[in-house]
């Protein structure tokens, strides 16, 4: 297997083993066989697999997805979404008959079904196609939530889902797709993950908010000033004891939310570890309690920029040292690099 490899080349690649290990199983969604193949995730697989088991969709999210459950009593499906906002429309299948189903049928009865929900931010999204329900979904009983962050991730992650019995909904943020990792084939899920080590405080972050832990720690650095950092890959099942555990030692909590507070898998966190026994203090760092407005100045406003978050951290903590965020901060706050094209 060719190493590293992009985010985006690792969901193709975790398609591609899955679809050629099962022929039973269907790959469908808007835009899988377009030229663009959902920003080039499903690049090749109708040409492989056949227009049979990897198509095109009409515009009908609900219908669809029961048509994949169904089809999930027996075989596997997989349902992508270019936006999470499209699988709004779907909640009626999702919540009322794919989660339920193994319950109500006393076990003998579960929906295989894999659903990629991808997350917008920036470049004129707007308030409709950039939105991330993540803790509504993770509040679902019998259904599972994952956020990957790397190449490594996602592979392994999408591939173990196509496999579960259970339903699966994985959330993908579109700024991710151009990031490079290694990839190695894994025998489970990993539900968490310790990505570094420091006694200043604890970060616990989330999709793509992993990134911003990242650059953190670099800017952090110029004072020697270090961090436990703790990714989250699984919203449901919720996993919090390396968290608690973490924070005995430092004492100091911050939670880098990639969307709202209100309600959300952070403010989530911090009611289980608290009710652990551990006493500490914390910070909830989000997005504003608001829609995402198209506005190229107004969107600015929304997302926590690095200088922001960093003065956060430093006035919570009473950390009086300047640090340089200037490598940091972009002129154009709404891109993450020079490879994000259009349309979505």
């Amino acid at each position: 297997m060719k190493n590293p490899v992009k985010f985006k080349t690792a969901i193709n690649l975790a398609l591609q083993r899955a679809l050629k290990k099962d022929k039973d199983i269907l790959l469908m969604g808007l835009g899988v066989g377009d030229p663009k193949n959902i920003f080039e995730t499903t690049t090749g697989l109708q040409e492989k697999f056949g227009k049979k088991r990897v198509f095109d969709v009409p515009c009908s999210e609900n219908a669809l997805t029961g048509i994949c459950v169904g089809y999930g009593l027996k075989k596997k499906a997989i349902l992508t979404h270019q936006r999470f906002d499209f699988m709004l429309l779907s909640f009626d299948q999702i919540i009322n008959n794919a989660a339920k189903i193994h319950f109500m049928y006393g076990g003998n009865l579960q929906s295989n079904i894999t659903i990629r929900a991808i997350v917008g931010k920036g470049w004129g999204q707007g308030p409709t196609h950039s939105q991330n329900f993540q803790a509504m979904l993770g509040s679902v009983p019998g259904l599972k939530v994952y956020f990957p962050f790397n190449s490594n991730d996602i592979f392994n992650i999408l591939y173990h889902s196509i496999f579960d019995p259970n339903p699966v909904i994985i959330i993908e943020h579109r700024w991710l797709y151009e990031l490079e990792s290694k990839i190695k084939f894994q025998k489970k899920i990993k539900s968490v993950e310790k990505v570094s080590s420091g006694n200043k405080g604890t970060i616990v972050c989330i999709g793509n908010t992993v990134l911003d832990a990242y650059i953190l720690k670099k800017i952090f650095s110029q004072k020697k000033i270090k961090f436990d950092i703790i990714k989250i890959l699984s919203i449901n099942p919720l996993k919090v004891d390396m968290i608690a555990k973490s924070v005995k030692k430092t004492k100091n909590l911050i939670l880098l939310e990639p969307t709202h507070k209100s309600m959300s898998v952070s403010s989530e966190i911090l009611a289980r570890v608290h009710t652990s026994g551990v006493l500490f203090r914390s910070k909830i760092i989000s997005n504003e309690e608001m829609s995402v407005p198209t506005s190229f100045y107004l969107s600015d406003k929304v997302y926590p920029q690095i200088k922001k978050t960093v003065k956060i951290i430093c006035n919570f903590l009473s950390i009086n040292s300047k640090f340089d965020t200037s490598k940091y901060s972009y002129k154009l706050h709404d891109i993450p690099n020079k490879n994000f094209r259009g349309p979505f």
